[in-house]
């Protein structure tokens, strides 16, 4: 469902459902208290009582052909999917770190999980060579270089 309303939920008692599964979140700003005084109580409070767990999908990575969404399709065998409104004209910038011997494992991991594609063109990169320091706390697990040094 798209949202979970009142109605949903008696329609998941009415299935003998334990699971709805919705876009949108019913709880956006957090509860204090569930008395029933508003839908948004009613519907997590009837969903308490008929032991339904609420499940929402919405996420930032919605409108992606790679995203949380595509992936869940996938796992579904549905076949035929596409983003239903896609944004257009949005780039996302990535920065990353990594020794140079690593940098084309890194980029091609990037370019498969769907970075790096801006309009026609794909496997799209910048990379620059340079020169980082740093000082590994006793906790990190450093590539080059050693703990607390």
């Amino acid at each position: 469902t798209l949202d979970t309303l009142e109605e949903t939920v008696e329609e998941a008692i009415a299935n003998n459902c334990n699971l709805i599964v919705s876009f949108h979140p019913i709880i956006f700003g957090g509860l204090k208290k569930i008395n029933g005084n508003n839908y948004v109580e009613r519907v997590v409070l009837k969903a308490i009582k008929n032991d339904i767990a609420i499940y929402a999908t919405h996420t930032a990575l919605d409108n992606s052909n790679n995203g949380v969404s595509a992936k869940m399709c996938e796992v579904l065998g549905l076949e035929n999917t596409k983003v239903l409104i896609p944004k257009k004209g949005i780039i996302n910038k990535l920065t990353t770190y990594v020794p140079h011997k690593n940098a084309d494992e890194l980029r091609n991991s990037l370019f498969k999980a769907g970075a790096g594609t801006i309009g026609n063109y794909k496997n799209c990169s910048f990379n620059y060579e340079g020169r980082g320091s740093f000082e590994a706390t006793e906790k990190a697990n450093p590539t080059i270089g050693e703990k607390g040094s």
